[in-house]
């Protein structure tokens, strides 16, 4: 039944226009059909275009895209069935394509400043790779939570980068990684911070009775965890 579902094309609809599965658009006469492709959201033909210029995306867009769904993919096999799509789709599309944008974007402005931005007051061109881009676009609106400085002045030697990554870590359970990020950022509801939210009437541990029950005191320092503590010490 396949060869037998047809897609009518004009120049309002082109973009999207199904790719694979579709009698229109063959290789050697036979349908297309490449997983990776529809596993990463590419089964469109607007999923192959710019967004507001004419043209298709380059080899490299492409295999970005589909690493982020399977990072074994080679760049040699992305780009040649790639390149067999390109050369399956009807020429017409192509010329079409490659000479005017999605009606959908029509409406964006382009700007000068679309195509650079400033960082550390030096003009940076907009760079090819969509994780070099967001990378140097954290660096200029990223802001450092407010618990890093208490973090710093308290352990100068921790290397915060490191307990970001390791907090994170995809092994570790949900209930584990979500301790971690209070912890870090330090909005655990200690019996301190319970105190000055006016939710208990006193600040001591509940475990020692001994002293006030802070974040360090939590975990490192109440004599009820001295045996677990060593344990760890020894550990490492």
């Amino acid at each position: 039944m396949k060869t037998y579902v047809a897609f009518e094309a004009n120049e309002n609809n082109i973009h999207e226009i199904p790719l694979f599965f579709n009698s229109s658009v063959t290789k050697e006469g036979k349908l297309l059909n490449y997983k990776p492709f529809i596993f990463a959201g590419i089964t469109t033909v607007k999923h192959l275009t710019y967004e507001v210029i004419p043209g298709f995306l380059k080899f490299i867009a492409i295999h970005e895209i589909l690493s982020e769904k399977d990072a074994d993919l080679k760049y040699d096999d992305v780009c040649k069935f790639y390149k067999n799509v390109l050369v399956s789709l009807p020429p017409e599309w192509v010329h079409f394509i490659n000479e005017n944008i999605n009606p959908v974007s029509k409406n964006f402005e382009i700007t000068a400043d679309c195509f650079s931005f400033s960082v550390e007051d030096k003009e940076v061109p907009m760079p090819q790779s969509t994780r070099t881009f967001y990378n140097l676009l954290i660096q200029l609106v990223g802001k450092s939570p407010v618990s890093e400085s208490y973090w710093i002045e308290k352990y100068p030697e921790l290397e915060l980068s490191k307990c970001y990554i390791f907090s994170n870590l995809y092994i570790l359970p949900g209930e584990c990684r979500e301790l971690n990020f209070q912890v870090l950022h330090r909005t655990l509801f200690t019996k301190v911070k319970l105190l000055k939210c006016n939710m208990t009437d006193n600040d001591t541990c509940p475990v020692c009775a001994q002293s006030r029950e802070d974040l360090e005191h939590m975990f490192i320092n109440c004599v009820n965890l001295s045996q677990f503590t060593d344990f760890f010490k020894d550990f490492y």
